[in-house]
């Protein structure tokens, strides 16, 4: 909770280099984010999951449940994991150190927010059998809600003037909305393969 609660004023309150000094991350802070990415991840594949329920009909279906569910959640994970990869070295090539590792923090934090925030959402799924096209619609709510949040970062940390605006937009849809529509489409291909 403490934990949450500074990234949460970092996030919003830009730091200056004075304050970053003596800024260490500890190793419970790294468990807690590593687990955060995880529930992240787990949750995406199991909302995607139920969708599937709900769109095709399992009962027949070549491959058990349990299987399809692990499958989703191993291709968020592996997204999740990519995804970072690919901003690493992206964020490399064009920024300096420090603005990598303050947008680096910054990522992680909304990352393992969407992780929190999608938990009662998946709660209220399984315990109430909220009907897949609502949870769809409230997943996708929270995930504009979350790259609206990461758009104003990268803007705050990267591209500090208007005229940086365009390379903001290239930036922002070759990094996040490509990945999120190409992992859709993974999990409907493989759906279409297993199913």
């Amino acid at each position: 909770k403490k934990d949450i609660r500074k990234h949460l004023q970092d996030f919003f309150l830009n730091k200056t280099e004075k304050n970053q000094l003596f800024d260490t991350k500890t190793g419970q802070e790294m468990r807690h984010t590593v687990f955060l990415y995880l529930q992240t991840g787990l949750l995406a594949g199991l909302i995607y999951f139920d969708y599937t329920q709900s769109v095709r009909d399992l009962f027949m279906s070549p491959v058990s449940p349990h299987a399809l569910l692990g499958i989703h959640i191993a291709i968020c994970w592996f997204f999740l994991g990519l995804k970072q990869v690919v901003y690493a070295f992206v964020n490399w090539i064009f920024f300096d150190k420090e603005r990598r590792k303050t947008w680096g923090e910054s990522y992680s934090f909304l990352v393992s927010a969407e992780g929190i925030l999608l938990f009662p959402l998946a709660l209220v799924m399984v315990y109430f059998n909220l009907p897949a096209p609502q949870v769809l619609f409230y997943s996708i709510l929270l995930l504009i809600f979350i790259k609206l949040l990461l758009f104003y970062k990268t803007f705050c940390i990267f591209f500090h003037s208007f005229h940086g605006f365009l390379h903001l937009i290239a930036y922002f849809c070759a990094l996040e909305i490509l990945p999120v529509l190409g992992l859709w489409q993974a999990l409907e291909y493989t759906n279409d393969i297993l199913l």
